[in-house]
């Protein structure tokens, strides 16, 4: 069974919390949600602005439904607490 063009184009407009979007998020991914630089993404990170994420058999992914909650919140920054200061 082959689908329209219209079809297809329906599908791509689908909404990120459909079950096609993976669960974790690599670096492109969130830069392509938040439409930044892959760049900035790291900056955020590194300046703790992000939601934490989380490593993946050495691969750093974030939490597709964090970002979108976090995103709903008005994007606060998050407090990270940093090893031997409390």
């Amino acid at each position: 069974m082959h689908r329209k063009p219209e079809e297809a184009d329906e599908r791509q407009g689908a909404t990120d919390q459909d079950c096609s979007s993976p669960m974790l998020w690599t670096v492109n991914d969130l830069a392509k949600a938040l439409q930044i630089s892959t760049r900035c993404v790291w900056r955020l990170k590194s300046s703790g602005k992000l939601p934490q994420p989380v490593v993946v058999g050495g691969s750093i992914r974030w939490k597709r439904d964090e970002v979108h909650d976090w995103v709903k919140r008005g994007c606060p920054a998050i407090e990270v607490r940093r090893k031997g200061k409390p």
